[in-house]
């Protein structure tokens, strides 16, 4: 006669527990791929900035531009003009640098920069002294104009005592550009006469 097999607790037991480890393990499973396929698709946010540079371009003495930085890096450099650089910082020009049009100039205690609007010609005009006197920062006189007369201690380049000025605002090099806070930090003390006599 056969005899039949009887499936005790025991069995139910380990097969209960078959189940629930089966059932982590596809959970972990699916945790880990969803956190790896999120990261891989999370884009890097990439974020507009004002940058300054003391060297000449096709405009005049100082190079202007917007950078582009993402994750702490600056990624790209595009020139933009005085006019574009003043009206985008004073919030007059609707830009990804400045979305919220904010006056960047008095948020940071900049005076003698202001931007109005001409109706007669229908045009923003600016007299904007920090920005125009950056030129000085590098030269002894204008280019020019011999008669004007800049900052700088050497004819066309600052000294060694001069440089060292101008690296607290991120200038250790004439090339270098500056971003960001750092631009109106030097806007700010090219606007203080005790800073400037220093300077020179």
């Amino acid at each position: 006669m056969l005899s039949t097999y009887s499936k005790g607790p025991c069995y139910t037991t380990m097969r209960k527990i078959l189940i629930l480890l089966v059932g982590i393990s596809t959970f972990i499973v699916l945790f880990l791929y969803s956190n790896n396929s999120s990261s891989e698709n999370t884009t890097p946010f990439a974020k507009k900035i004002l940058a300054i540079q003391l060297m000449p371009n096709w405009e005049g003495a100082v190079t202007f531009a917007i950078a582009t930085e993402m994750n702490g890096e600056i990624k790209s450099l595009k020139h933009v003009s005085k006019r574009q650089f003043i009206l985008i910082g004073s919030g007059k020009m609707k830009h990804a640098a400045n979305p919220e049009q904010r006056n960047f100039f008095a948020e940071n205690g900049i005076p003698n920069c202001d931007v109005f609007y001409d109706k007669t010609r229908r045009i923003h005009e600016f007299q904007c002294d920090p920005v125009a006197n950056l030129w000085k920062l590098r030269l002894k006189s204008a280019r020019n104009d011999p008669k004007q007369k800049g900052w700088a201690r050497l004819y066309s380049v600052p000294d060694k005592a001069q440089i060292a000025l101008l690296s607290s605002f991120g200038i250790s090099r004439l090339n270098d550009f500056i971003f960001d806070q750092d631009v109106f930090n030097l806007l700010k003390a090219v606007n203080d006469p005790a800073w400037v006599n220093q300077y020179k």
